[in-house]
């Protein structure tokens, strides 16, 4: 018999990083997440020096992920993930636009990451939320909000974004559909 899975841990979505800075055990997810993507989005949008978005993602990173082992079981801690889910897609979308990557390029890779998003939701719906396992290779191997802010802020601090736009939208694709059939194509867990 498997313990019962926490569904808004499954919907955070968070990389190796998020998850090995979870052991400070920070409360108050939503909270910590709101403080955290609130910085990057904002620096992402104004147009800042290319180092500026790196120590905001930087923050992001540390203060969102920090409560990624939360219990998320107060009333209003389902809130941590729309915000990190906003926060990313901003992030995304803003760095892209104002790095000059071509607007299909940017909405394609936001696809990817909306697909693996709305997939681990309708797993957990249909009861395979154990055939989503957060803490799965092949999942972290998608990095997670915080691993895929952390290689996009890189990328635009080298001056190399269209790069990491497209290998990047190359890969998250090809590795959240494999994840996807095998979630699905799985025997369900008893």
């Amino acid at each position: 018999m498997n313990p019962p899975v926490n569904a808004v841990l499954l919907y955070r979505d968070d990389g190796p990083a998020s998850l090995l800075l979870g052991r400070v055990g920070a409360a108050m997810p939503w909270l910590l997440a709101l403080i955290g993507m609130v910085v990057p989005a904002v620096v992402a949008s104004a147009g800042l020096r290319r180092s500026a978005l790196l120590v905001a993602v930087i923050w992001a990173v540390v203060v969102g992920g920090v409560s990624s082992r939360a219990a998320h079981s107060g009333r209003i801690d389902w809130l941590a993930v729309p915000i990190l889910r906003t926060g990313e897609y901003a992030v995304i979308a803003m760095t892209g636009l104002a790095a000059d990557v071509s607007p299909p390029l940017v909405f394609v890779l936001l696809c990817a990451i909306a697909f693996h998003d709305y997939d681990t939701v309708d797993r957990v719906r249909q009861g395979r939320a154990v055939d989503a396992d957060r803490f799965a290779a092949l999942r972290l191997l998608g990095l997670g909000w915080d691993g895929r802010l952390l290689v996009l802020a890189v990328g635009f601090a080298a001056g190399h974004l269209d790069v990491v736009f497209i290998a990047g939208t190359a890969y998250l694709w090809l590795l959240f559909a494999v994840e996807s059939a095998y979630g699905w194509l799985q025997r369900r867990s008893a």
